[in-house]
């Protein structure tokens, strides 16, 4: 299905240059259905002058967002005003606090996952991106397996991030030579207690992957800005599951993963991998 989506964004303060991201609102082009969601931690605003102002707006927008669903439901919005119109004008009333971006559109097998997929990849939420402490650890150990290897320690650069299409991808390091990109790499546990969390965020991540596959992207450094093909080596280091749930997750979200040409490497293999990506780099 085509869906056309409003990305929301919060001005912290009347002077303020810069804005936060703080909800996506999703129509079906088709059926006129409507989704949304906004972020409930006020703490994540905690530096803004008006806190209180925002969250109290934010909740605002979301009633109307739900009257509008009711609206869609009752066939009575008419044709005189869009939901495009309608939100903003809703933007003018609150003084451009809020920010409803122009739309834009994407395809969707439901508006139920588009929403949770563009909030989590769009504008990202402390309980999903939370890391775990086993993700943490596999991340260090990747790390240090890797310095271990000296054509690999001198060529390893971290942090570092891709810009795809206006969405980023953190990664855990990249293996640059001679401006060549020889991997980019990410980590993920999938020994996880909230398994819902896992996938949402390794959809996320897989979803920009494929974007980077088919628009490329560019690669940001300390030290390197760099264009990248599309055909650019992607491995996805990853904690082991455990119990059978987790191991249905993981069978899950990395179906899509050999397609995309991404390697998949268990945390313990990680050193057997990095001899063979040192070689490489010895050629």
């Amino acid at each position: 299905m085509k869906l056309r989506y409003w990305t929301v964004r919060a001005v912290p303060s009347a002077n303020s240059i810069t804005t936060i991201g703080i909800g996506v609102i999703v129509e079906d082009m088709a059926t006129g259905e409507i989704a949304a969601r906004f972020k409930k931690d006020s703490s994540q605003l905690a530096y803004m002058e008006s806190q209180q102002s925002i969250m109290r707006l934010a909740d605002e927008l979301e009633q109307h967002v739900v009257h509008l669903a009711c609206q869609h439901h009752r066939h009575s919005i008419g044709h005189e005003l869009s939901v495009n119109g309608y939100l903003a004008s809703l933007m003018d009333y609150w003084n451009n606090m809020l920010i409803i971006d122009e739309p834009k559109q994407v395809d969707s097998t439901s508006i139920e996952q588009a929403t949770q997929l563009l909030f989590v990849t769009l504008i990202g939420d402390e309980h999903y991106l939370e890391h775990s402490q086993l993700e943490i650890q596999a991340r260090d150990m990747v790390k240090a397996t890797y310095r271990r290897h000296k054509q690999l320690e001198k060529n390893m650069y971290l942090p570092a991030s891709v810009d795809v299409d206006g969405f980023e991808i953190p990664l855990n390091l990249v293996i640059i030579k001679n401006a060549n990109v020889f991997e980019l790499n990410s980590v993920f546990s999938f020994e996880s207690l909230h398994p819902q969390e896992t996938i949402s965020m390794v959809e996320a991540w897989t979803l920009k992957i494929d974007k980077l596959r088919t628009k490329g992207g560019r690669l940001h450094t300390d030290n390197h800005v760099i264009s990248l093909a599309k055909d650019t080596d992607i491995t996805a280091v990853y904690w082991p599951p455990k119990t059978p749930r987790q191991h249905e997750v993981f069978d899950s979200v990395t179906v899509p993963w050999a397609g995309l040409g991404i390697t998949d490497i268990p945390l313990a293999e990680t050193d057997e991998h990095a001899g063979e990506l040192a070689k490489r780099l010895d050629q």
